[in-house]
C-alpha cells in the first residue's frame, strides 16, 4: 500500500506539472501571437494583393521549417551518437521538447532540460555535453555571419571613420578565428578544465566535459558545416517573409541585415518568445537608409516566430506529455 500511495503521489505531481506546462505554453503563445498590437500589425499587411502576388515566398519559408529543425537535430545527433548511439527520430523528439521549454527561458537554457526527457537518467550528462558543443558551433556560425553582416553594413555607418572601422573588423575577425580554433581543438582544453578546483556540488561538470574527448575532429567539422547551413536556412526564411510582406530592398542588403540583426539580438538576455518586437526595432535601425516600413519587419518577425518556434513547440508539447518523466529522471526501477 505505501508503494501504491507513493506511485499515485508521483503520478499526481507529474500530471499536474504537464498540465501546468500546457497552460504556460498556451499563455506564452497567446501573449506573443494574440496581443492586439502585434496581431493588428500582422493582419493589416495580410491583404489579398500580398497573398496573390507573394505567396511563393511564404510557401518556401514554410517548407524550410522542417529543414531547419532536421538540420538542428542532425547537428546535435552527430555528436550525441558518438557517446550514446540512439535513433535519429528519438533525437528529433528531444529537440522538439527542447524547443517547447526554451520558450520560457532566457538564452534558451530550457532547451537542455527538454532534450533530457526522452533519454534515461544515466545518459543525461551525454545529452548535456553534446548540446553544449553543438550549440557552441551554432553560436560561432551566428558570430561569423553576423561579422559579415556588420562588415557589409558598417561601410555605411562608418563611412567617415575608416580607421576605426577596419581596426574593429581586424580585432573582431581575429577573435572569431580564435573561437573557431577552440571549437575544433576542444580536446586540448578538457584536461585543463578537469584540473580546476571544482566545489563538491559541481563535480558533475568536469566529468561531463570529459565526454568531449570522444568527439573527433571529423565530427566537429561536420557539426560546424551543419550549423552554417542551418544558419543560412533560417536567415533565408526571414528574408523570404520580408519579401512576402512587401519589403523592397536588394537581396544582398536584406540578407546581410538579417545576419546583423541576429547577431545584435543574440546579446539581449530575452527568451525567444519576447524577442519579436526587439527584432523589429533592430530591423528599422539596420535598414534605415532604405526607410523600411517598421510594420513589415514586425509582421515578418512574428511570422518567423510562428513558423519556426510556435508550431514546433506545439509538437514538442505532445512529446513532453507522452514522455514518462519519472523514468527519464531515474525515479523508476529498471532504468539503464
Amino acid at each position: 500500500m505505501p508503494q501504491l500511495a507513493t506511485f499515485y503521489y508521483k503520478r499526481f505531481w507529474v500530471v499536474s506539472g504537464k498540465a501546468a506546462l500546457v497552460l504556460l505554453l498556451s499563455y506564452t503563445l497567446y501573449h506573443q501571437i494574440g496581443r492586439h498590437d502585434y496581431w493588428k500589425s500582422f493582419a493589416s499587411l495580410w491583404t489579398h494583393e500580398i497573398w496573390s502576388q507573394h505567396w511563393p515566398y511564404l510557401f518556401c519559408a514554410l517548407l524550410l521549417m522542417p529543414v531547419n529543425w532536421a538540420l538542428e537535430t542532425w547537428k546535435w545527433w552527430t555528436l550525441f551518437n558518438k557517446i550514446y548511439p540512439s535513433p535519429y527520430l528519438m533525437a528529433l523528439r528531444a529537440v522538439l521538447a527542447g524547443i517547447t521549454l526554451s520558450l520560457f527561458t532566457p538564452h534558451r537554457v530550457g532547451e537542455y532540460g527538454g532534450r533530457l526527457l526522452p533519454y534515461p537518467f544515466s545518459v543525461h550528462r551525454q545529452v548535456i555535453m553534446a548540446s553544449l558543443v553543438a550549440n557552441y558551433g551554432q553560436l560561432l556560425s551566428l558570430l561569423s555571419a553576423g561579422f559579415l553582416g556588420i562588415s557589409y553594413l558598417g561601410r555605411i555607418f562608418f563611412a567617415e571613420n575608416d580607421i576605426l572601422y577596419y581596426s574593429g573588423l581586424g580585432v573582431i575577425g581575429l577573435l572569431i578565428a580564435l573561437l573557431w580554433w577552440s571549437f575544433l581543438a576542444i580536446k586540448r582544453f578538457i584536461p585543463i578544465i578537469s584540473r580546476l578546483n571544482w566545489p563538491k556540488w559541481m563535480q558533475w561538470l568536469p566529468r561531463t566535459f570529459e565526454l568531449g574527448t570522444l568527439f573527433n575532429k571529423a565530427a566537429l567539422v561536420q557539426v560546424a558545416l551543419l550549423a552554417g547551413v542551418r544558419y543560412l536556412v533560417y536567415s533565408w526564411q526571414l528574408v523570404l517573409l520580408l519579401y512576402f510582406f512587401g519589403l523592397n530592398i536588394p537581396w544582398l542588403s536584406l540578407l546581410m541585415g538579417v545576419f546583423a540583426i541576429f547577431l545584435l539580438q543574440s546579446g539581449l538576455p530575452l527568451p525567444p518568445a519576447l524577442g519579436v518586437l526587439t527584432r523589429g526595432e533592430l530591423g528599422v535601425l539596420v535598414w534605415q537608409h532604405f526607410q523600411p516600413n517598421p510594420l513589415v519587419i514586425l509582421a515578418a518577425s512574428l511570422a518567423l516566430f510562428i513558423i519556426n518556434l510556435a508550431i514546433p513547440a506545439l509538437l514538442g508539447m505532445i512529446v513532453i506529455v507522452k514522455t514518462n518523466i519519472t523514468k527519464s529522471f531515474g525515479y523508476e526501477r529498471g532504468v539503464d
